[in-house]
């Protein structure tokens, strides 16, 4: 959805403020984006992504669930997505209102999974 600046400003005034009230949780450290965008019903988003390494998974899942407690947020579970090389991986998403309206989306990818390998042997084309 197209908006104005003013409206656009208004908006990051009011998701800023929650932003800035979380933002010391040690959970939320480090993330490697953070978004705020408006869909076509006007409906604000706010998409952190915090970045886990495969070895890590663990470590993402509990530091999501401990998102969850603490903000009052729901999990969901995306399917799996198709990376560059071949593998896959699921998203892992904690949603929570955000009490001046809108939506904060936290995610990580978790369940990764690596490329199926090619086959050395040669397959022979029916006649």
């Amino acid at each position: 959805m197209s908006c104005t600046i003013n409206t656009m400003a208004e908006t990051l005034r009011r998701v800023s403020r929650y932003l800035d009230e979380i933002s010391f949780l040690p959970e939320l450290d480090g993330p490697y984006s953070t978004r705020v965008e408006t869909d076509t019903c006007g409906e604000t988003c706010v998409t952190v992504y915090l970045a886990a390494n495969r070895n890590r998974e663990p470590e993402a899942i509990e530091r999501l669930c401990a998102l969850a407690g603490l903000l009052g947020g729901r999990f969901r579970l995306d399917g799996p997505i198709r990376e560059h090389g071949g593998a896959t991986f699921r998203a892992l998403y904690v949603l929570v209102a955000i009490p001046t309206g809108g939506t904060l989306k936290i995610w990580s990818p978790i369940a990764h999974t690596a490329p199926v390998p090619v086959p050395d042997v040669p397959v022979a084309v029916p006649a």
